[in-house]
């Protein structure tokens, strides 16, 4: 994957879709870099104002996948591109 072409919002999905899968559960988080939790955050502050709703819960820093609710959380140590569910 080129990194200049880096979809987070399809990676997040992914990553949460293959954890599901491979675990038989629930994803609880998603552990991210301050720059990509600033770039997530930043994509869906578009949908907020143009559409009203986002799945980022700014209030307790949840994402809804419409499947279920995860917790976002920093993770200094990780890279832009490195998203890890547990």
């Amino acid at each position: 994957m080129l990194r200049e072409r880096f979809d987070l919002v399809t990676q997040l999905h992914e990553e949460i879709a293959k954890f599901r899968e491979t675990r038989g559960i629930e994803p609880k988080a998603v552990m991210m870099s301050p720059a990509a939790f600033e770039w997530l955050i930043a994509i869906f502050q578009e949908d907020r104002r143009i559409l009203g709703v986002s799945p980022v819960n700014t209030s307790d820093w949840t994402y809804d996948t419409g499947v279920e609710t995860v917790q976002l959380l920093i993770d200094e140590a990780l890279d832009d591109y490195t998203l890890k569910v547990i």
